[in-house]
């Protein structure tokens, strides 16, 4: 019973991986703007600091295909300064 339920989990575990983007950029107009170029990804925003007007995001998203096309979507958005795409496996040291 042990190995089949083992099997089961190991062939149901999601393919893909999961990353942070860390985004820097200015203007509110601009924040919906990085969220609407996410589309139907699962994502979900971790945190957002403001600081004389720039604002830091970072969002947690799920790619299916390891395809990050987003984050080139995401650069070209007016008002963008940076972002940045770290692979995140649930374990933080720091």
């Amino acid at each position: 019973v042990m190995t089949v339920m083992i099997m089961l989990f190991y062939h149901k575990q999601q393919k893909g991986r999961i990353y942070i983007a860390v985004i820097h950029y200015t203007g509110d107009e601009t924040g919906d703007n990085v969220i609407r170029s996410l589309g139907k990804m699962k994502y979900f925003v971790k945190s957002k600091t403001v600081r004389k007007g720039k604002t830091e995001m970072a969002v947690e998203v799920y790619c299916k295909n390891n395809d990050t096309f987003f984050l080139d979507k995401i650069r070209d958005i007016e008002g963008v300064e940076d972002a940045t795409l770290i692979q995140y496996n649930g374990e933080y040291h720091g």
